[in-house]
């Protein structure tokens, strides 16, 4: 006796297909989440490290030379300002601003300078 074959029916693959889709969108949903906090993530961090060396730049350069300022870095805007301080030291904010696809971000860092910091310390 030959058995018949059995082949799966149209309807059959098209709820199979189905199933696989609505099982797979989670993933794509989140695997897209990922990239996008991957991506602000990965803005924050050059954000950081740009802040951190203008902040050490305008350290090296002294305290006389201290003044406010501002610079464009590869899509992200940088701005400094140095305002006096009632000790006599300065405070120095440098702000970064980039636009990232969850919109505009902002880091902001903060020193204070002192006329008598000794440059060549640790």
């Amino acid at each position: 006796m030959h058995r018949a074959r059995r082949a799966f029916s149209l309807v059959e693959a098209l709820v199979a297909v189905f199933l696989i889709v609505v099982a797979l969108l989670p993933l794509l949903s989140s695997a897209l989440s990922s990239m996008q906090l991957s991506s602000l993530v990965g803005g924050y961090g050059a954000a950081t490290r740009m802040a951190l060396n203008k902040l050490e730049e305008l350290e090296a350069e002294g305290f006389s030379a201290l003044s406010s300022g501002s610079d464009d870095v590869g899509g992200y805007s940088l701005n400094w300002v140095a305002s006096d301080d009632a000790s006599g030291a300065k405070v120095v904010r440098v702000t970064v601003e980039w636009s990232s696809i969850m919109g505009r971000r902002t880091v902001s860092l903060e020193r204070l300078m002192s006329p008598y910091a000794d440059a060549s310390a640790p």
